[in-house]
């Protein structure tokens, strides 16, 4: 995972003159360096002067950018809140809406793939951020989990899930999906977690059975 994969849409606020062009351009190229760097320190120990100077600027340079340690990590957050998803379109491809477990592999296969698992760590780095600091963090860590909640339930909309089970079976599959994660970077027993990744796969297909018997049309 490189910067490349994130978001680029971080902007300044709007200026009279071309500075706001150069503003936005240097603000992106620190945030691009800013996640490089936690990408390989963690964010947990960041500290303005040593990323400042491995950046080539000032510790005020980045204090005009955003504005304090918290809000530069703010904007990490954002970054891989954003990402996160990105990764799920990605592994959708052109087939978004494909009312088949199929597509819940794809997620599983992009989401555990080595390439990929840098960034899940950091998020998940950010997660524990969010629970020790919830006044500058909690929000960001609220909206991830918002986020993914909202897509699941649509997805599982599309493989006929009742409307009042939704809740309890994204509850589940997100879960599921980020306890395998966890595991994953604890172990890396890939072939461990990809048979249990089958097996709740089962559980599912056994689940929508149901959910296809149940509106059949009484004979």
């Amino acid at each position: 995972m490189t910067t490349r994969d994130l978001p680029g849409d971080h902007v300044a606020p709007s200026r009279p003159d071309g500075r706001s062009t150069r503003y936005a351009d240097h603000r992106a190229r620190l945030l691009a360096g800013a996640i490089e760097h936690v990408l390989a320190h963690g964010v947990a120990g960041l500290r303005l002067r040593p990323l400042a100077a491995e950046l080539g600027v000032s510790p005020a340079a980045l204090l005009n950018h955003f504005g304090s340690k918290e809000g530069l990590i703010a904007e990490v957050l954002q970054s891989f809140r954003t990402y996160s998803m990105r990764v799920t379109m990605k592994a959708e491809g052109d087939r978004s809406g494909d009312p088949t477990l199929a597509a819940y592999d794809r997620w599983f296969a992009r989401w555990t793939d080595d390439a990929v698992l840098p960034g899940v760590r950091l998020i998940f780095e950010c997660y524990v951020l969010g629970f020790r600091d919830p006044g500058h963090y909690g929000a960001a860590l609220t909206q991830t989990v918002d986020d993914w909640l909202a897509y699941l339930r649509t997805y599982l909309r599309s493989l006929g899930c009742p409307d009042d089970e939704l809740d309890d079976y994204a509850s589940l599959m997100f879960a599921t999906m980020t306890g395998q994660q966890i595991d994953l970077l604890a172990s890396g027993e890939h072939a461990r977690i990809a048979g249990g990744h089958r097996r709740f796969v089962a559980l599912l297909e056994h689940a929508r059975t149901g959910w296809r018997a149940s509106d059949a049309p009484a004979s």
